[in-house]
Order: C-alpha cells, then structure tokens, then sequence
C-alpha cells in the first residue's frame, strides 16, 4: 500500500493538486452537460430541415431532372442522397458520443420511427438518415462535421493553462507553508544538539512570525543562561 509523503510540503501539496484536479474535472462534466442539451437540440433540427428540404425537392423535381437534382445536392451542399437497396452494408451509430445518440432519437421523433440512421453505408462514412416518399426509402448522407462538434482546440489549451497555473500556485502555497517549519525544525535540532541557531527570519504570515520570534527569544535566552 502507498502511503503518503512524509514531508508537509509533498503532503500539502497533493492534497491542493487533488483538489484541483477534482474540481476542474468537476467543471468540465458540469460544461459538457450544460452544453450538451442546446447542441444536441439545435443538431436535431438541423438534420430534420436538411431532410425534409431534401425530401421536398425530391418531390418537386420532375422525374427526369431527379438525377441532376441529386447531383447537383452533392456538389453544391455536400448532401449524398441515394434510394435505398436491398442488400446494403450499414454500420449502426457509434455509442461514442452520448450526443450522437440523443440527436438520433430527438430527430426519430419528427420524422417518424421509420427513421433509420448509419454510420457508415457501402462503405461511405457519414451520418446517413433514411426517409421516405411514398413507398420508397432514400438515404441523405450528412458530412459528419457537420453535426459533430468535438471540444474545442483552443478550450482544451486554455483548460490546460489554467489547470498548470493553478498547479503551479499550488506548488508556491505549500511551499511558503512548509518552509518556516523546516528552519524552524531544523534550528531546533541545532538548539537540541547543543548549538545556537541563527535567528530565524521574522516574515510570513502572523502566526509565523509569532512562532519564528518565540523561538528566537527562546534561542537567545538559553545562550543568555549559557554564558
């Protein structure tokens, strides 16, 4: 079993890294789930309208601008819109992230429970979602930029600033702690062995201050009862 530091700097510190590290996990689970709940909303919306826009020009294209119509969707959107075939390879949605999922069931409940969703379809990577004209089934496929919003870069470099900046603080806290009590204990192993310490510094926080006088008053009256 690991115990713990035997010096107080280590022990004061660990417990302020802990706390920190603690707290600033704390604070990016409570960012991620006040986030999460718009994001995933305003991502279902944005997949139900490219659909059901999809789903209208399909419908208002005469049949023999169809293709063009499609083609001219993949050029200028970037939307891959095919019918569906019988003896296609799909990948289910990953369960990572949790908000793919969420986006997934928000936007099956306004397009309907026909609704079918991929990750991958022959091959092609993309949030693939099916619909329906009629009796016919047709897969849109969204760039999955497009509705994957990964933590920012420049979050994650500011995050990581602050967590050192605050282990850093950290560090000089305990530090300042510790350190009078180390003279303190080393001046009073000098006294215990016979020798006169130098006069500890009188500076630092007040009840240090009162701690380093007591002692040098201490020190100089045993050399005062020597002599």
């Amino acid at each position: 079993m690991i115990g713990l530091p035997r010096t107080l700097l280590a022990r004061s510190f660990l417990l302020m890294v802990i706390l920190i590290v603690l707290s600033f996990a704390a604070s990016m689970a409570i960012f991620r789930h006040v986030e999460q709940q718009p994001r995933t909303r305003q991502t279902a919306q944005l997949v139900v309208s490219v659909v059901n826009l999809t789903r209208a020009a399909v419908l208002s294209a005469a049949p023999e601008w169809r293709s063009a119509l499609l083609s001219e969707l993949a050029e200028s959107e970037g939307l891959l819109v095919q019918m569906a075939e019988p003896n296609e390879v799909l990948e289910a949605l990953p369960d990572r992230p949790p908000e793919l999922r969420m986006m997934a069931e928000k936007v099956r409940a306004s397009l309907g429970d026909n609704t079918r969703f991929a990750a991958q379809r022959n091959g092609v990577e993309a949030l693939w979602v099916s619909f329906f004209i009629g009796a016919e089934e047709f897969w849109v496929a969204l760039p999955r930029e497009r509705v994957e919003h990964p933590v920012s870069q420049v979050l994650l470099v500011w995050g990581g600033v602050v967590l050192a900046l605050a282990l850093l603080g950290a560090y000089f806290i305990a530090r300042q702690v510790a350190r009078p009590l180390k003279r303190l204990a080393q001046a009073a192993q000098q006294l215990g062995q016979g020798a006169t310490p130098q006069p500890l510094p009188e500076r630092g926080a007040q009840e240090i201050v009162a701690v380093s006088r007591a002692f040098n008053q201490m020190s100089a009256d045993l050399a005062a009862d020597e002599r």
